[in-house]
């Protein structure tokens, strides 16, 4: 029996027959991908058109994975607990193909000045280490929350000189994913990319000079304590709720003055000529008194905004809606919970998601986490594809195969690390699931399906098609739509783009 090649154009007819049109339309969220950045719009509802529920188990590996391998499903499907010991355990091995392959994605030590060439080669090198760790990586959980914190202290890729700092950026937050978020912070409060970006290395206030206030405020409003407005963003304005006040920026701001670079080396220093308390010294910021210890009171602060009570519900409601649900809200109980969790940890991020684990885990319905509840975004699709059904390549096909996944991931509006504000890239699924942005996601299933004409399809996975096909790569059995879809389809590549382009895909 000859096999039957789909085109294109029947690729996205299949597609659309599957159910995709109905993921994306019933958000009512902008068109990621035909010029508006993503959440321009308002961030609409999480996609109610899903997959049949998920097998508990399953629920887990998609959720807190890129591209969970059929090991990693049925670890996930025995125990929640064993998911979370395994991927939050330090020492966990990676393959040796896979780890061959990071180690050539790490550029080591980026130029810290350059024109044209060294930022294309800066971005480059960003976009290799974040696709080839999601899609490969044994760390799964390390990866998803490597991009979690790369949105919430967001350096971005798009500005000059920051791209150049950008893959050392991307380590420094890898490095510290799954630890305490106080560690995480002073570590990026000192990395040159943060202190480029928002303008510290520069801030002084010493001969009656006013420090810089732009990290100052991003750091209460954006990384700590928050500033939550109706519609769950974090915003500035009247509509908003902070619980601090312009003479905290102000007194934030003088006790960081002085937090700056080596020049050549663009390392940190602390110049102790640039620093002075000003309004801060003997004031209450926030609960907490600076002790005119210079460079200490920096660190001092940091750590206490990190255990701030407010911080706790800030950074567990954006660790709920990207796990749970889009819909979850600032006040909603599972928030109470898991900053009580995060503040018993002394703002130990593993206990947070081991408990966020278990909820998705064990199906609650009383919580919003039913199968479908969140989109994946570009950049988590693109890992998937990949990881669910390309082989491992060497360090030369990956790097040709990087130029059309990047111009494919700037077309959908998700360079790693690419948002040009300083709030990271919306989470919720109507920024992401517009008209334009469908097509979009039609495009890269297709490319995807076939390699991106580079790469080689993973041998346990290259001759499927059918529900088969579905089965190993989700770890689900296909909705009858999609089974109906794939019946006729008997080339495993056009298999492949049908199923990439589906709910039991595009949602986890």
């Amino acid at each position: 029996m000859s096999k039957l090649v789909l085109s294109r154009r029947q690729v996205l007819v299949a597609a659309a027959a599957c159910g995709l049109v109905g993921t994306a339309s019933c958000s009512g969220g902008t068109d990621a991908g035909a010029g508006d950045h993503p959440g321009s719009g308002r961030p609409g509802a999480s996609p109610t058109t899903a997959p049949s529920d998920l097998p508990d188990g399953v629920a887990v590996a998609r959720r807190f994975a890129f591209a969970p391998t059929v090991a990693l499903i049925e670890l996930a499907r025995g125990d929640a607990t064993a998911f979370f010991d395994q991927q939050l355990d330090p020492s966990l091995p990676e393959r040796p193909e896979v780890a061959a392959l990071l180690s050539a994605t790490d550029p080591g030590d980026v130029p810290t000045e350059g024109g044209p060439a060294a930022r294309r080669a800066a971005l480059g090198a960003l976009v290799s280490s974040t696709l080839a760790a999601g899609a490969w990586s044994t760390g799964q959980l390390r990866a998803v929350m490597t991009d979690f914190w790369a949105d919430h202290l967001h350096v971005s890729s798009s500005l000059a000189p920051e791209v150049l700092f950008t893959p050392a950026y991307r380590r420094l937050l890898s490095d510290g994913a799954l630890g305490r978020f106080d560690d995480l912070l002073v570590s990026s409060a000192r990395s040159a990319a943060m202190l480029i970006s928002l303008d510290n290395a520069s801030s002084r206030a010493d001969g009656g000079r006013v420090p810089n206030e732009n990290y100052g405020r991003e750091l209460l409003e954006l990384q700590t304590v928050g500033l939550i407005g109706s519609d769950g963003r974090s915003v500035s304005g009247r509509d908003a709720d902070a619980p601090y006040s312009e003479d905290d920026v102000k007194a934030v701001a003088h006790v960081l003055s002085g937090w700056s670079l080596e020049r050549g080396t663009r390392r940190f220093a602390f110049r102790p000529a640039w620093h002075d308390l000003g309004p801060a010294a003997g004031a209450d910021v926030l609960g907490w008194t600076p002790a005119g210890s210079g460079e200490q009171d920096g660190e001092d602060l940091l750590r206490h905004l990190a255990q701030h009570p407010a911080t706790s519900r800030h950074i567990t409601w954006k660790l709920a809606r990207r796990f749970v649900a889009d819909d979850v809200a600032p006040d909603d109980e599972i928030v109470d919970e898991l900053a009580g969790i995060y503040r018993d940890g002394d703002t130990d991020i593993g206990p947070v998601l081991r408990r966020i684990g278990a909820l998705v885990g064990t199906g609650d319905r009383s919580l919003p986490t039913g199968s479908g509840a969140k989109l994946r975004r570009p950049l988590d699709l693109v890992a998937a594809m990949l990881g669910s059904t390309i082989a491992v390549p060497d360090p030369a096909t990956w790097q040709a195969a990087l130029r059309p996944i990047g111009r494919l991931l700037q077309s959908l509006g998700q360079v790693p690390m690419g948002w040009p504000a300083p709030d990271g890239f919306p989470e919720v699924a109507g920024a992401w699931s517009g008209p334009g942005a469908v097509i979009g996601r039609w495009n890269l299933a297709s490319a995807a399906a076939g390699g991106f004409d580079v790469l080689s399809a993973d041998p346990a996975v290259a001759p499927l098609v059918g529900d088969e096909l579905v089965t190993t790569v989700t770890g689900i059995a296909p909705s009858d739509r999609l089974s109906e879809a794939l019946a006729p389809v008997t080339e495993p590549r056009s298999a492949r783009a049908v199923l990439f382009a589906s709910p039991e895909f595009q949602l986890r």
